[in-house]
């Protein structure tokens, strides 16, 4: 009984001291400019020290992710750069136009910006470390009026 609490005790405080995933908005680390996009503008992300080694878009309105840059793609995945060269980085110009592929197991290549809506620019050393990273938001506004 005595080893069961002590093993029970030990996971216990293991898991409390764990660092939870964190996601924070840090224009430091990046920043997207302009906030409101619209077909055929040029989304600018500026990228501080340590800003991480991969890239995503998600479209906040069907929680769509795609790829940009990513340390383990598959074979066939089409990305901006290697996961090196962005940690290199200071900033990086994305066409609204840009096609990437979209992580939900289908690996479908297709453009990011085709719905009205916000779209979520995510950094992070390793995506599926669970170790989090940071994020700036833009409004994706469709064609100029």
């Amino acid at each position: 009984m005595r080893a069961s609490l002590s093993a029970f005790l030990l996971s216990y405080s293991l898991l409390a001291t764990a660092a939870p995933e964190e996601w924070r908005d840090s224009p430091r680390v990046l920043s997207c400019a302009p906030r409101v996009l619209h077909a055929g503008d040029t989304l600018r992300l500026s990228l501080g020290p340590k800003h991480g080694r991969e890239l995503s878009v998600t479209r906040l309105a069907d929680g769509a992710t795609f790829m940009l840059v990513f340390g383990a793609p598959p074979q066939d995945m089409v990305q901006l750069m290697t996961p090196d060269e962005f940690a290199k980085v200071k900033s990086l110009s994305i066409p609204t136009s840009v096609e990437a592929t979209r992580w939900d197991g289908a690996e479908v290549r297709e453009p990011i910006f085709t719905r009205l809506g916000i779209y979520e620019v995510s950094v992070s050393e390793v995506f599926e470390s669970e170790r989090g990273g940071f994020y700036c938001r833009v409004h994706y506004a469709g064609a100029k009026r």
